[in-house]
């Protein structure tokens, strides 16, 4: 097993850590809702993406109303 013949500074430690931060999300606001939405993701509030329905929620919610 590798082991290191001296300690590294907190500076190298620091350097090579440099590239590991989080970066912050990019929200944008929907074009139909308004609501902030990640970019390049369907929106979690209508469903639509880029203008287009691609998921219909009113069968989900029969779904509720009929378990009821």
């Amino acid at each position: 097993m590798a082991v290191p013949k001296k300690k590294l500074s907190k500076t190298r430690t620091g350097k090579r850590r440099s590239h590991l931060a989080l970066k912050k999300i990019n929200l944008v606001a929907c074009e139909k809702c308004k609501e902030p939405k990640m970019s390049h993701i369907v929106c979690p509030m209508c469903g639509t993406y880029k203008g287009d329905q691609v998921i219909d929620f009113s069968k989900k919610e029969k779904k509720v109303e009929v378990k009821k």
